[in-house]
């Protein structure tokens, strides 16, 4: 039965453009190609990185970096951790072992040198951005 299900399947007309129009990915190309600037969008999934034993020959990321060289993106996302969500880390160890020390650079130099934690310096630096505004 399959295969004559498959045999009128076959046969019967391509499905009707109309059903292309409430596609979110074919709204969106027809809306870059009227405009005349389509994005190139790379999406490169990997394992992370810092998972690599010490001898992993580097070399090997050759041929993909020489492609992005080539095809000169005007930016390369990355997936990272932003200051707070290491601050949050930290603060719960308990719940997260060695995860903020394995993701998160460490905040004492950068702490030493404002001379302020992360909740402090980004008050400052909304009373600064707010002086300029004015």
């Amino acid at each position: 039965m399959s295969i004559f299900l498959a045999l009128l399947a076959a046969t019967l007309p391509a499905a009707p453009v109309a059903a292309e129009a409430t596609d979110p990915v074919s709204i969106v190309d027809h809306a870059a190609r009227e405009r005349g600037d389509p994005s190139e969008v790379l999406v490169l999934g990997t394992a992370h990185l810092s998972s690599l034993s010490a001898d992993f020959d580097t070399a090997r990321f050759d041929p993909l970096l020489g492609r992005l060289e080539d095809w000169q993106p005007d930016a390369i996302a990355i997936e990272n951790l932003d200051g707070p969500q290491c601050d949050f880390l930290r603060a719960y160890a308990h719940a997260y072992d060695d995860t903020a020390e394995t993701y998160c650079p460490d905040p004492a130099p950068a702490r030493e040198a404002l001379g302020m934690n992360a909740a402090q310096a980004h008050r400052e630096i909304g009373a600064l951005l707010s002086e300029g505004a004015t």
